[in-house]
């Protein structure tokens, strides 16, 4: 029977590799080599699909009248699926056609007052895509014109024949317009001859011939593809129907302990609660103007307030009536809702211009909201007083009043301020039911807002107010007035912070209760034979998923930085210090295997995909649910900055990868009392890494090192204090020695465009500035040319290019005497050189939520730079699907650029998982975030362009420290219990 199994198994993975290849040869593969990978990575892929069903969807017993059902319904599914999207599954084979367009000219009709004989062709649609009208081969008296449009106007008849793709349907649009003659076309269907003309007093259109396609010969190829793609839909319905049953045996089981549903006013509250949701969609998608950006964040706010409310509410009573398989999900769940719905507000408020026009719908949605908040604290606890409504109501009603009373001036900002405070209380009122309604654990969230800890809560909030709010009103070009209105925007914002942190404080502590408990109750590990293993899973689903968009992207994406390094690497220029020689000797090592970008790549690839199915298998160690843990690495995986940098020839991505294993690595020496000789190793490539890989890695590198060596000394790990020592000599070697002997050329400018920024931020807002250093800048420029070569967010046009280069001006000095002029400046400027930090292109992408106006943030490259090399792009189907995927997460779409492409929310989150383990005296677990500080500090000194590149990696960084934070409190108190568990698991199996 099994074997039996194994053979249907391997049948059904190379029927439905076969048909997906199959699939993707009509539109993307151009070589055998190609189908060849592809039908592999899908074979691979199936199998994969086909194991993990097998092992872990086990069904209950069921009858054979029941199994007969299930496939007959399974198979019913498939044919209605198959015949109804018959042409989206498979479709049938369409013969080329050929096709000779004739422009007549004068042989042709000619129509009173008809200006010209001139036939163009704007656009060939093949099944709806269009098609590249570059391809088409020009004949004699035909040429290009206006965006590749074919033409011909003179010495007609002309005539231009081409062949096309087979299709269902196939489109050519003619131009008409009073110059356009006569045309004929033919193919193989059909002739026909088309007027073009059209009289002056109608506007010029598209004249479109359409052509029906010709079904082909079916071979015996075809034939097996199609069957494939029923069997594939098939297993993929059946598991479906399987999982199904599955869960219904759980539910099942789960019912005889726990009560079926919650009361009634629950139902109804969250009903209300998705009601008001769904109409911040519509409002979402809809004219907002109408209605006021400003109030349209302020309803996002109170309806996280109101998540959080209803999300305690809900979790109460589950509590109270015992339904356990609900209880923590509700409460979760509401939390997740009310952070979106902050961030959407972030993307909304950040970006709004305070210009709105409030109408009667704002007493419509502000009785909405009352009477919403009213009902939700009824509900949830069964209260009504009067010291209630006496909080609630004062504000509602002085935020309506007061404006139209003329005792503010403007409408917008008076009652942005006053809202503002009806949010405070309605905020403030849930952190008092949060402390009075649980009763399991939650004094460290007490504490979190405590006398005691009550200041670092509030600096917290204040940073965060800090990094979403600065672009606003110090760096827009439209800042917001001072007086009420900025008084009422910060009101804004803390309320919206102070939420924000909340939320991410009970996310917090209920993940840790949770991991606690089960830590507590299953200290022992036994090893199951159909347990699941995160490192295998995620290694393979991160490595081919990546190789997709290497297959996409081939053989790399490349900017001018990449090239010249590239031509370095493999000896075709000379080895220049203005990328870290290390860096390039690493694409050398790569290339030695493959001369081609592609190799490099895939080491990348090969190399983050191990590295963070290690760190994410660490924590199955300590009883994290494998499930979540594959889903988060997933996650990671399938974020499109993830996946574009990792198909990237950038030194950025290789030292971030080298980053983040010092990082995890000095949080575990903090943590346990030794580590293995393979983290050893790690340590030792990890340090060399970071300091020789990227030019301010060496400040990392130093200081963690030295952190890591006294700690190491203190702990007696004997060899991690030799891998700290060897990894210095390495660099010392590589800087001295090596370094000298590779004969590399001095070419970097060290700080210099750094300098010359702050010199001209100076000299432009006409600070005080040093004879002598004014004396040097003036040299070779005068002021006026200083100040007329000025643009914020232009830093490095305004360095490097220009009548005068203005940065050589400072390009041979040392580091030391670059940084002294930089501190003199801020010394006598410290406003000038703050404000010229701050408005940088690196730190406006650091710090800043929002993206201020007039700056370019350099999201990712996906193309490859003009080369000599031969390296370029095909624009496949596959192409043009990611850059799809990757504009519409980036700058199409304001919320996912914000919050994918910038670091302002995420810092944020960094900011309150370090309070986080502050309020649980759990110190040390901050240590992980040392390196991501560090390298943030140096890049806001150093750096003159803005590029995520530098920090793209914050992400699954953050993810890892979030992991360290909720780790149960044993993991400080018991330094060894990894080590100890590994040996009785090891003895378990043994026995």
């Amino acid at each position: 029977m099994k074997t039996l199994n194994y053979i249907r198994m391997g049948l059904l993975c190379i029927l439905g590799s076969y048909y997906l290849t199959w699939r993707i040869d009509e539109i993307t593969l151009d070589t055998w080599f190609q189908k060849i990978f592809v039908f592999i990575y899908f074979l691979l892929i199936l199998l994969f699909f086909w194991l993990l069903r097998h092992r872990y969807l086990k069904l209950p017993p069921i009858t054979i009248q029941e199994k007969v059902a299930k496939n007959l319904v399974s198979i019913l599914i498939t044919v209605v699926f198959v015949t109804v999207g018959f042409d989206a599954f498979v479709g049938w084979r369409y013969d080329p056609i050929s096709i000779s367009i004739t422009a007549l000219g004068k042989t042709g009709e000619i129509h009173v007052g008809q200006k010209g004989t001139e036939v163009w062709i704007t656009e060939i649609k093949i099944d709806g895509q269009k098609y590249d009208l570059s391809k088409v081969p020009l004949a004699p008296e035909w040429e290009y014109r206006d965006n590749a449009n074919l033409l011909s106007y003179q010495n007609q008849p002309s005539t231009i024949a081409f062949e096309l793709p087979g299709a269902r349907n196939t489109e050519i649009d003619f131009l008409s317009h009073p110059w356009s003659g006569e045309v004929l076309v033919k193919s193989n269907q059909k002739n026909q001859k088309i007027d073009l003309y059209r009289t002056e007093d109608k506007e010029s259109s598209n004249v479109t011939f359409s052509l029906p396609g010709e079904r082909g010969v079916s071979f015996i190829w075809d034939w097996i593809a199609r069957i494939g793609c029923f069997i594939l839909l098939l297993d993929i319905i059946n598991t479906a129907i399987c999982f199904l049953i599955w869960r219904k045996s759980i539910k099942t089981e789960n019912s005889s302990t726990s009560s079926l549903s919650p009361p009634r006013n629950y139902q109804l509250l969250y009903i209300l609660a998705v009601c008001m949701g769904i109409a911040f969609l519509i409002f979402r998608h809809t004219s907002i103007e109408l209605y006021s950006k400003a109030y349209f964040a302020l309803l996002c706010g109170a309806f996280s307030v109101l998540l959080i409310l209803t999300g305690v509410a809900y979790f109460a009573v589950l509590k109270e009536h015992n339904v356990q398989r609900y209880n923590m999900r509700a409460f979760v769940i509401a939390i997740i809702l009310s952070v979106f719905v902050v961030f959407l507000l972030v993307n909304n408020l950040y970006n709004l211009e305070f210009h709105p026009t409030f109408t009667a719908i704002f007493y419509l949605q502000s009785s909405l909201l009352f009477s919403l908040c009213t009902l939700t604290l009824y509900l949830s606890f069964h209260i009504m007083p009067s010291s209630l409504l006496g909080v609630m109501v004062p504000p509602f009603l002085l935020s309506i009043v007061l404006p139209l009373s003329g005792w503010l001036r403007s409408w917008t900002t008076g009652s942005l301020f006053l809202v503002t405070s009806f949010l405070f209380f309605i905020l403030f009122f849930a952190i008092y039911v949060l402390r009075q309604k649980f009763d399991f654990k939650y004094s460290k969230i007490e504490k979190a807002v405590s006398r005691v800890k009550i200041l670092f809560f509030v600096c917290i909030t204040f940073f965060t107010v800090f990094l979403w709010s600065y672009n606003k009103i110090v760096l827009s070009p439209n800042k917001i007035q001072g007086g009420i209105s900025i008084i009422g925007f910060l009101g804004i914002s803390m309320v919206y912070a102070a939420a924000f942190g909340i939320s991410i404080l009970t996310l917090l502590q209920l993940f840790k209760n949770k991991i606690s408990k089960k830590w507590i109750t299953t200290r022992t590990i036994r090893i199951q034979k159909n347990e699941l293993k995160v490192f295998p899973i995620l290694l393979i689903f991160m490595i081919l998923y990546w190789l997709i968009w290497l297959v996409a992207y081939y053989p790399a994406n490349m900017s001018p930085d990449s090239v010249d390094q590239w031509g370095q690497a493999i000896g075709v220029s000379p080895l220049l210090d203005a990328h870290p020689i290390f860096s390039t000797l690493w694409i050398r090592m790569c290339s030695l295997l493959w001369q081609s970008p592609a190799m490099v790549i895939l080491v990348q690839i090969i190399s983050t995909a191990v590295i963070l199915a290690y760190i994410l298998n660490y924590f199955s160690l300590w009883n994290f649910n494998k499930k979540v843990l594959l889903v988060l690495g997933c996650a990671v995986a399938l974020l499109p900055n993830s996946s574009i940098y990792v198909v990237t020839q950038w030194k950025d991505v290789v030292f971030l990868l080298a980053l983040l294993v010092l990082a995890y690595l000095m949080q575990k020496i903090f943590m346990d009392k030794k580590i293995g000789a393979l983290e050893n190793i790690a340590l030792v490539i990890a340090l060399s890494g970071v300091s020789l890989l990227r030019h301010n890695g060496f400040l990392i590198a130093l200081i963690c090192g030295l952190i890591l060596l006294i700690v190491a000394l203190k702990k007696r790990l004997f060899y991690s204090v030799v891998s700290i020592i060897l990894a210095a000599t390495f660099v010392f070697l590589f800087n001295g020695p090596i370094y000298k002997a590779l004969n590399v050329k001095h070419y970097g400018i060290g700080l210099a465009g750094t300098v010359t920024d702050c010199v001209g931020y100076t000299i432009y807002y006409d600070g005080e500035i040093p004879e002598d250093i004014l004396e040097e800048a003036t040299q070779t420029a005068t002021v006026d040319f200083w100040k007329a070569q000025f643009a914020p967010f232009l830093a490095f046009d305004y360095i490097y290019n220009g009548e005068h280069n203005l940065s050589s001006i400072y390009a041979g000095k040392s580091s030391a005497e670059q940084i002294g002029i930089i501190l003199r400046l801020f010394l006598r400027n410290p406003d000038i050189i703050f404000y010229e930090r701050m408005a940088m292109n690196d730190t406006n992408l650091f710090i800043n939520q929002s993206e201020a106006q007039g700056s370019l943030n350099s999201r990712y490259q996906k193309d490859i730079y003009e080369n000599d090399f031969g390296f370029a792009h095909k624009d496949t189907t596959l192409k043009t699907l990611l850059d799809k995927f990757l504009s519409a997460t980036s700058w199409q779409n304001p919320f996912w650029d914000s919050f994918l492409w910038r670091n302002g929310v995420m810092i944020c989150v960094a900011a309150w998982v370090i309070y986080f383990n502050f309020t649980q005296k759990r110190w040390t677990r901050n240590i992980i975030f040392l390196p991501m500080i560090i390298n943030f500090l140096t890049l806001f000194i150093a750096l003159v362009e803005q590029s995520y590149r530098f920090t793209h990696n914050i992400v699954p960084y953050l993810l890892i420290a979030i992991l360290f934070a909720v780790m149960p409190d044993e993991a400080d108190e018991q330094t060894n219990m990894v080590f100890e568990r590994k040996h009785k698991s090891k003895k378990q199996v043994r026995v």
